[in-house]
């Protein structure tokens, strides 16, 4: 917070959410952060906190089609298998940071694969089943990329019940859940 009176600082450069996410990338934020996901010591919350910021850094800018590599980025830094460790942890609030990250990471190829090998579909399908409405939603949007490109993500969806669950959801689900499994 800027103290009463003080001149604010200026900025060379307007803020934009891609210059700073290279900013957090060439800093080594993403090594940090991956770090703190791994330690044994950390509590619930910093967890969480790392998750969303990982999940922020890793988002591809929506204004263009050019992928700008934050996701893979992340994935190069040792993030998906703490992610996919979270998936299953008992806290309800890291399994839905741990699927929005894996959603936003699922969006680059490599870091599909990644994930396919980390195990993530499964786990994503139990939370899907078995998770909160908001970690059902962000199951999903995980799990739609990948079923839509490799044929080994097809085939791991399929054989730990995704399709069987994304066909429950799209039927039985909420408002929100029934539009998000309809495509």
């Amino acid at each position: 917070a800027a103290l009463a009176g003080a001149p604010r600082a200026r900025s060379s450069q307007p803020y934009h959410p891609v210059t700073f996410r290279n900013a957090c990338v060439r800093a080594g934020v993403l090594e940090e952060l991956v770090a703190l996901l791994k330690e044994p010591d950390a509590t619930p919350k910093a967890q969480f906190h790392a998750l969303a910021a990982l999940e922020a850094i890793a988002t591809d800018d929506p204004s263009t089609e050019l992928d700008n590599g934050h996701a893979l980025a992340a994935c190069q830094a040792g993030s998906v298998p703490p992610v996919v460790r979270h998936l299953g942890s008992e806290d309800p609030r890291l399994q839905v940071a741990a699927a929005a990250c894996a959603a936003v990471l699922a969006e680059n190829p490599q870091c599909q694969t990644m994930l396919l090998k980390a195990g993530a579909v499964a786990s994503l399908v139990t939370l899907g089943t078995y998770g909160s409405d908001a970690a059902k939603l962000k199951a999903v949007a995980a799990l739609a990329l990948p079923a839509l490109n490799p044929p080994a993500a097809h085939t791991a969806t399929g054989a730990a019940g995704g399709r069987r669950l994304l066909e429950g959801l799209a039927k039985h689900g909420g408002s929100g859940l029934r539009e998000a499994t309809s495509e």
